[in-house]
């Protein structure tokens, strides 16, 4: 997904901020956003504390989580982790025929 022009404006302009934003201050609308650690927040993150990262960001050639991951801030899911926690989400069909590969390549 390609990071919109506004979004690295605000990275750039929060990209010197030390401290988060004061809860006490907002409408509850706006709380609700306090917590969550979406695309805004590594943006900014990236802006300030990895500057490479969040200029290929900015010209398109890295994802946000590509970025994030190459600097070291957030982990890859290993695959065998992926696996089990999506194991069940996956056809009857489709796991008989993962084993039957599995079982194939000894």
């Amino acid at each position: 997904m390609k990071v919109s022009e506004t979004e690295i404006k605000c990275a750039h302009a929060d990209q010197d901020k030390q401290q988060g934003r004061r809860s006490d201050l907002l409408d509850d609308d706006n709380k609700s956003r306090l917590g969550n650690r979406g695309r805004a927040y590594w943006l900014r993150r990236l802006a300030r504390e990895h500057r490479e990262l969040f200029e290929q960001v900015a010209a398109g050639d890295l994802s946000v989580h590509a970025a994030c991951v190459r600097a070291g801030i957030r982990g890859k899911k290993p695959r065998l982790k992926w696996l089990l926690d999506n194991w069940l989400d996956f056809s009857p069909e489709d796991r008989s025929e993962f084993i039957k590969r599995i079982l194939l390549r000894r």
